[in-house]
C-alpha cells in the first residue's frame, strides 16, 4: 500500500504544482496601487519622533531569524488564515523604524549565538563561542577569562534601579540568554560534567570558573523573572531529569537564597503553576518547564504542561511592571534557530509566526510613550526560497518554474520552494513525498550533519522611546548602546551622566518637544496668574479699608 501511495502521490505532483495562478482582481488596477501608495505616504509623514526617556526596554530576539525567515513568516501568517500571504505583514514589520545589523564575530565571518549575544546585549563584539568577555579571552581557556568580564544591559538596568528578566523557549543556559548574565570562555560549559569534552568540570572549577547554570543562580540573584527550558542543567544526575555530576541542586539553592533574603518568590515547572501565579504577590519567579529545549508552539497540544512563549512573556511583564522605575526584559524565540539547524523549515517558520504573536501581545501590554521595544535576530541561516512559485503558493510546498513547469529543467524532478545552502538532506531529492510532514528535512546543497548559520546582515525593528535611532546599517553592538542611550543607563549614558541628559534635551528641542520649555511657559503663566490674583486682593482690601474709613465718622 505504501508503494502504491507513493506512486499515486508522484503522479499527482504536476497537478498540485501547476494550478492556474490566482490573482486579486483589485490589484490589476492602477488605482489600487496609487491608493496604497497614498496610504503608506500618509503613515510615513505622520511619524512622530518619541524622545521620552525609556522607562522600560523589551528586547525580542528571534534566534536565527534572518530576512528570508521574516519573509516566509509573513507569507505563512497570511496562509494560516486562508489568504495568499505575500502582501501580509507581521506585527513587528509595522514598527516605524527598521535597519540592518552586521553580525560577524571578531574572529569569524559567520557568527555563533555566543559572540552575537555579547554584541547586542553588552555592546562589545566578541570571539566565537565566548560570552560576556572581551576579545582577549582564549576560547575554552578558563584562566584567560580572568579580568575580561564586561557588563551588559541587564547590569546597567539593575544599577539604575530597574527590574530585569529573561524569557526563552530554549535552555535558559543556552548562548543567547546566557549573554544577559554570564561570563564564560565557551558557551558549552552549561553544567558540571567532567566527562564531556564540551562540559564544565573539575579542572575549570579548580581554576576558579563556574558553569553557566551555577553563575545564574549564585551570582545573579537580582533577576526577578527567569523562565525557560533546560532544567537538567540545574539538577544532580541522581534526580529525575538531572545531569550535574557535582551533586548540586541549584533549584533548591535558588529557593534557599530567596528564603534567606525574605523575598516573595515562586518556583514553577508547569503551565498551570505559571498561569496561577498572582503577579501582585510574587516578586521573583524561576520557571524551568522542560529538561532540555521546550517544544514548538505548533506541537504544544502534545505537551500541555509547557506554557507558550506568549504566556511566559505575559506573566513576565506583569511582574516586572510593578517596579515604578521600569524594567528590562529579554525575550528569545530560540526554537526558530533549533529547527533551522535541523532543516525543519516548516516548524522554524511556524515559530516565526508564533514569535510575532508574542510581540503583538507585549506591545498591547506596554505603554509606547515610555517603552522601547526592539525586535531583531542574532544571525541568519542558509534558509532560502524561490523557484518562481505562483502567487499564493503554499510556502512549504512544491515550486513551479517558467510557464507552468513544476520540475527541474535539468533532471526532471520536482523540487520544493524552500531549500538550504547546507544540511543533512543533500543526497536524494527524489524523496519528496513527505514534504507535508512537520519534521520534513528540506533539501540542502552541501552535506552537513546540521545546517549552519548564515553570515549576511539581519534586520532590526523598533518602536517607542528613541526608536528612530534604529535606522540604516549598523554594527550589532549599537543595539545595546542605542537601548542604553534611550534609558540613560550604562557606562556611557548613566542617569547621572550629564552628557546623556543634555543630549536628550538638545534633541527634544530640535524636534519641538523640549519639556523644560513647556514647563517654563507653564510656570510663568502660573506666576502671572498668582500676581494678578494678589493685585486684585490688595485692591479689594485697600478699597474696603478706604470705604470703611469714609463710612465710620465720629458724631459731633
Amino acid at each position: 500500500y505504501m508503494a502504491l501511495f507513493q506512486v499515486i502521490t508522484t503522479l499527482l505532483l504536476p497537478i498540485r504544482s501547476s494550478c492556474t495562478p490566482v490573482l486579486w482582481e483589485s490589484e490589476k488596477s492602477v488605482n489600487f496601487w496609487y491608493d496604497h501608495a497614498l496610504s503608506q505616504l500618509d503613515k510615513t509623514l505622520a511619524k512622530q519622533v518619541n524622545t521620552n526617556l525609556a522607562k522600560n526596554i523589551i528586547l525580542f530576539l528571534g534566534d536565527g531569524m534572518g530576512l528570508a525567515s521574516v519573509t516566509a513568516g509573513r507569507i505563512r501568517k497570511g496562509q494560516r488564515f486562508g489568504r495568499m500571504g505575500e502582501n501580509e505583514q507581521l506585527h513587528f514589520e509595522q514598527f516605524p523604524y527598521t535597519g540592518f545589523v552586521k553580525t560577524y564575530n571578531i574572529d569569524y565571518q559567520t557568527p555563533d549565538s555566543a559572540g552575537t549575544g555579547t554584541a547586542y546585549l553588552c555592546g562589545v563584539k566578541a570571539r566565537f563561542n565566548t560570552i560576556g568577555l572581551d576579545g582577549h579571552v582564549q576560547t575554552s581557556n578558563c584562566t584567560s577569562s580572568f579580568g575580561h568580564n564586561i557588563s551588559c544591559l541587564t547590569d546597567w538596568a539593575y544599577s539604575a534601579g530597574k527590574s530585569v528578566g529573561i524569557v526563552t523557549n530554549s535552555h535558559i543556559t543556552d548562548a543567547s540568554p546566557t549573554a544577559a548574565y554570564g561570563h564564560v570562555s565557551t558557551r558549552f560549559w552549561q553544567t558540571y560534567n567532567p566527562h564531556n569534552f564540551r562540559g564544565y568540570g573539575a579542572k575549570q572549577f579548580r581554576e576558579g570558573c563556574k558553569d553557566i547554570a551555577r553563575q545564574l543562580i549564585e551570582d545573579n540573584s537580582h533577576f526577578h523573572v527567569l523562565l525557560g527550558g533546560g532544567r537538567q542543567k540545574f539538577l544532580p544526575n541522581t534526580t529525575k531529569d538531572g545531569e550535574r555530576l557535582d551533586n548540586l541542586n541549584l533549584i533548591d539553592k535558588w529557593l534557599q537564597l530567596k528564603n534567606e533574603s525574605k523575598q516573595s518568590h515562586k518556583y514553577v515547572q508547569t503551565r498551570k503553576q505559571l498561569l496561577e501565579l498572582n503577579p501582585d504577590k510574587v516578586d521573583y519567579v524561576l520557571g524551568l518547564f522542560a529538561p532540555e529545549y521546550m517544544h514548538v508552539d505548533s506541537e504544544k497540544r502534545k505537551y500541555p504542561d509547557e506554557p507558550t512563549l506568549e504566556e511566559m512573556t505575559n506573566v513576565a511583564i506583569k511582574i516586572l511592571s510593578k517596579n515604578p522605575r521600569g524594567y528590562f526584559l529579554f525575550v528569545e524565540g530560540g526554537l526558530i534557530d533549533v529547527m533551522h539547524h535541523k532543516t525543519f523549515a516548516r516548524l522554524a517558520i511556524e515559530e516565526v509566526v508564533d514569535f510575532d504573536r508574542t510581540i503583538e501581545q507585549a506591545t498591547k501590554q506596554s505603554n509606547e510613550n515610555e517603552t522601547l521595544i526592539i525586535v531583531t535576530a542574532d544571525h541568519s541561516h542558509t534558509f532560502s526560497f524561490g523557484g518562481y512559485g505562483y502567487r499564493g503558493s503554499d510556502i512549504f510546498g512544491y515550486a513551479s518554474y517558467y510557464e507552468g513547469m513544476n520540475r527541474s529543467d535539468i533532471d526532471n524532478k520536482t523540487f520544493s520552494i524552500i531549500s538550504y545552502g547546507n544540511g543533512p538532506n543533500y543526497a536524494n531529492r527524489s524523496s519528496m513525498n513527505s514534504i507535508h510532514l512537520p519534521r520534513f528535512e528540506y533539501p540542502a546543497a552541501t552535506p552537513l550533519r546540521q545546517g549552519s548559520h548564515g553570515g549576511e546582515d539581519i534586520p532590526v525593528y523598533a518602536q517607542g522611546s528613541w526608536s528612530h535611532l534604529f535606522q540604516g546599517t549598523m554594527e550589532q553592538v549599537m543595539i545595546a548602546h542605542y537601548a542604553a542611550y534611550a534609558a540613560c543607563i550604562g557606562p556611557l549614558f548613566d542617569r547621572q551622566h550629564s552628557v546623556c541628559l543634555r543630549r536628550h534635551h538638545q534633541t527634544e528641542s530640535k524636534y519641538g518637544h523640549d519639556r523644560s520649555v513647556v514647563l517654563l511657559i507653564l510656570t510663568s503663566f502660573i506666576l502671572v496668574l498668582i500676581i494678578l490674583i494678589l493685585i486684585i486682593l490688595i485692591y479689594h482690601l485697600f478699597y474696603r479699608q478706604k470705604t470703611s474709613t469714609i463710612t465710620i465718622q465720629p458724631q459731633n
